[in-house]
């Protein structure tokens, strides 16, 4: 090695001598990044976590106000299901949560419960969003679903409702079973996914428009059919207390004072 360092020396070539410990520290540095990328990956926050689009419950009981395709609501931050709906004003909707039967929000005495999806589940989950459907729940029943079922008169169905079943078994409701029902504002649409081997929790669900450009979308646990009326029910006047709860701020709130441009 000496000769070589004198070999070098004699061409003219700088020597460099490097400390025995640099490259086994290196190699400790380079695994300590490796570890950490992987600790990130696995442990650390997804992007959905850092926009808050995974659900988050929230025991914060503050109103926050909400402004979907012009109407206002003021909810309860308890409600909401996920942190990206927790910033308020203009937004294209919503996505929150109750407990059946009283349509209670979110609480640290009531978290087994909301984080229940058994088939008995007590959840209901409800969707506030801008729409521009060209069609109501009327019109989707009539010129879409009926179009698809096996019998058009339908069959009796669980408390009052009527029961469809769709014609063709490996088309786009192929996992659907459709019952309606009759309410004080019309027709009430209900998709429900059936029971299988796969699937030993179905969910029942609702679509339907209020304001021409909102639509309201609510899903349930098929085992809670039979209280669809009392569901259906809460499901509107939740969202009504919502509304009235704005309407209320906006009439409590002072004036901006008069602008008295040109005044003297």
């Amino acid at each position: 090695m000496a000769r070589e360092r004198q070999s070098r020396s004699e061409l003219g070539e700088e020597v460099v001598e490097r400390p025995s410990w640099l490259y086994p520290a290196m190699l400790a540095g380079l695994t300590l990044v490796i570890a950490l990328v992987i600790l990130y990956f696995y442990f650390g926050p997804r992007p959905e976590d850092l926009v808050g689009d995974t659900p988050n419950a929230s025991v914060a009981t503050r109103p926050i106000d909400f402004v979907i395709s012009g109407r206002r609501f003021l909810i309860p931050e308890n409600y909401t299901q996920f942190p990206r709906d927790r910033k308020g004003g203009e937004r294209s909707g919503v996505t929150l949560y109750a407990l059946l039967p009283d349509f209670l929000p979110f609480t640290a005495r009531t978290a087994d419960e909301f984080s229940d999806n058994g088939p008995r589940s007590r959840v209901v989950n409800i969707q506030i969003e801008q729409s521009f459907s060209p069609l109501d729940e009327a019109a989707r029943l009539e010129r879409i679903y009926l179009q698809r079922v096996r019998d058009p008169n339908g069959a009796p169905g669980p408390a009052g409702l009527t029961a469809f079943e769709f014609a063709d078994k490996s088309g786009r409701f192929a996992n659907d079973d459709l019952f309606v029902g009759k309410t004080d504002s019309g027709l009430a649409v209900f998709m429900c996914v059936k029971e299988s081997a796969v699937i030993d929790n179905p969910n029942c669900r609702r679509t339907l428009g209020i304001g021409g450009t909102i639509t309201v979308r609510y899903h349930f646990k098929r085992s809670r059919l039979q209280d669809w009326r009392e569901i259906n029910l809460g499901v509107l006047n939740l969202i009504g207390d919502f509304m009235d709860a704005a309407k209320a701020k906006s009439s409590s709130e002072p004036l901006a004072p008069a602008s008295h441009v040109g005044a003297s």
